[in-house]
């Protein structure tokens, strides 16, 4: 069901570590921003393509439509794509490294000049008014947020706005969500075999259900739509043209699971108000997408676990800057420092040797 390639994303040192969870296209991965396009519309916009239009569209929501509460989330990642001079894939622990795919090399994030620049984005987005404080507070519960339908956008990715569009369209009904790649002219690259996998636990009392349970959910297209949706004629079926028809309330509910959990090209199915050109432009998506150098690669921490576990506590001060809740010019010097005093640079050097015999063979 899944080709070798992408288990190979699931594989450290040639050990299956993990099954990945979603067989689809997946370049540009998190680069996305999800918006409400009705209201885009609404205030006189047809299109976003970088983030001063995202600004504009805050602007004019904040100005014409005040019972809206402005951004859901601070999309760091959208907007690095949108102010780095070359692509950046995430590499390593968390958000402290990146790889650039031109360079070929490793960076600490907080030290690059993208960095700069969505925090000063951000910054100004808070100081306008257009950013509210549980952005930066809450931030992990942008989709939640989103969907109250209160709300702008959202960090996005491919098929994003199929995922959420359902529930943001319960609370309000004139609701649209669409998808938009920021920079659409920069390269896309595939860096990754999906965005998660699934792993079986040490502690599990029956490891071989969980395979058997795995291998039953994609042994066919029903028992895959099944977990997904329910019971097919009752809770779900298919029109005419193939498109996916809810029938019950209860269908994709509480107790089902999430599509992009175990999305798999070869069962997935849309539904029928989504347009033949959506569904071609999503199966041909990584057609032009360019393969990562790093793709399939895995950083090995092993003798840098303190250093990894002290970067990641100092970035708890790096990241309001990031999120712009706190003034970069103010707090990024004393913040910098803690990040190198927890051993940053130690750390990006030792990911730049792994990647240089990684990408050397």
């Amino acid at each position: 069901m899944l080709p070798e390639s992408q288990m190979n994303g699931g594989k450290i040192n040639g050990v299956q570590y993990g099954i990945p969870s979603a067989y689809a296209p997946s370049s540009a991965m998190y680069q996305f921003v999800c918006l409400r396009q009705d209201l885009l519309e609404q205030v006189g916009m047809t299109e976003v393509k970088d983030a001063e239009d995202l600004r504009e569209f805050a602007l004019r929501v904040q100005e014409q439509l005040p019972g809206y509460m402005g951004p859901g989330d601070v999309i760091f990642k959208p907007l690095t794509r949108n102010f780095a001079e070359e692509q950046y894939t995430w590499v390593a622990s968390q958000d402290l490294v990146v790889f650039g795919e031109e360079s070929k090399k490793a960076y600490s994030y907080a030290h690059t000049d993208a960095f700069k620049q969505v925090a000063q984005f951000n910054r100004e987005m808070f100081l306008d008014g257009l950013y509210h404080d549980e952005v930066a507070i809450k931030y992990n519960e942008r989709d939640s947020r989103v969907q109250t339908g209160l709300y702008l956008w959202v960090e996005g990715s491919l098929a994003k706005e199929l995922e959420i569009g359902g529930k943001v369209k319960a609370v309000d009904p004139n609701a649209v969500m669409k998808n938009y790649l920021l920079a659409p002219e920069k390269p896309r690259y595939v860096n990754a075999a999906g965005g998660e996998v699934l792993c079986i636990p040490y502690s599990a009392k029956n490891p071989e259900g969980a395979l058997k349970f795995l291998a039953w959910l994609w042994g066919s297209q029903d028992n895959y739509l099944f977990c997904l949706y329910g019971e097919r004629g009752k809770d779900w079926d298919l029109d005419e043209n193939g498109g996916l028809v809810l029938i019950s309330e209860t269908a994709a509910g509480e107790g089902y699971f999430y599509e992009w959990m175990f999305r798999n090209a070869n069962y997935q199915v849309f539904g029928g108000d989504v347009s033949e050109e959506y569904i071609e432009m999503y199966r041909n998506w990584d057609n032009d997408a360019q393969i990562s150098a790093m793709m399939g690669f895995a950083f090995d921490n092993t003798g840098f676990e303190a250093i990894e576990i002290a970067c990641n506590e100092a970035w708890k001060k790096v990241a309001p800057i990031l999120y712009g809740y706190v003034d970069f010019d103010e707090n990024y010097p004393a913040a910098i420092a803690e990040l190198e005093a927890a051993g940053i640079n130690e750390y990006v050097a030792e990911v730049n040797r792994q990647l240089e015999a990684y990408i050397g063979k």
